[in-house]
């Protein structure tokens, strides 16, 4: 089904006017766009697409999490990474081209508003597990109907995900981490940014 979808949607979007071909690469290269905006999921453009662009770019995710653009390809290509504060990452390819990442890889359809970033969602979602297991004893881990702040702040402090999430994350600070917890995503300073990048 999906790839008669896909086949289908090709198929109006070029009676349509619109570039289309089977090959990222091939259309990045044919296009040289100034914003591309990912849509198809997971990692729809990669470090081996990279090469194709011969002008600087934005990139603009609206898929959920950091899912579209794999990011830690970008910086073991790049030859220097920025960090632009809330405008996102640049990715300095060569002396003329950059791509800039809006928003850090995160979807920029929701960026700043009612999403968090995946370093939260990573505390979020271990409380609630959390909260899941404590509720499924056969005492209910001491909670009766209601809202109990104590009780649950009490759990809260027993459990180490709080001193885990400090561990792969750090304190916060004014410096960001790049891509995830580990060897592969160094520190960054805040930099200026501008655009094209400059000699």
């Amino acid at each position: 089904m999906l790839p008669r979808l896909f086949s289908f949607a090709m198929r109006c979007s070029y009676e349509e006017g619109f570039a289309t071909s089977r090959s990222l690469t091939g259309l990045i290269e044919s296009h040289q766009p100034l914003l591309l905006v990912g849509a198809g999921g997971r990692g729809s453009l990669r470090g081996k697409h990279l090469a194709a662009f011969r002008k600087s770019c934005y990139l603009a995710s609206i898929t959920s999490r950091t899912y579209e653009f794999v990011l830690d390809e970008f910086a073991a290509l790049a030859h220097a990474v920025h960090d632009y504060g809330r405008l996102g990452h640049g990715y300095l390819l060569n002396d003329r081209v950059e791509l800039c990442v809006i928003g850090h890889g995160m979807p920029v359809n929701f960026y700043h508003a009612e999403s968090l970033p995946n370093r939260y969602i990573d505390l979020i979602i271990s409380s609630l597990l959390l909260g899941g297991v404590t509720l499924a004893q056969p005492d209910s881990g001491g909670f009766v109907p209601g809202h109990h702040l104590e009780l649950t702040n009490a759990i809260l402090n027993v459990s180490s995900a709080l001193e885990t999430y400090y561990d792969w994350y750090g304190e916060p600070s004014a410096r960001r981490e790049l891509l995830t917890p580990g060897d592969s995503a160094p520190l960054f300073e805040v930099v200026p940014w501008t655009f094209p990048p400059q000699p």
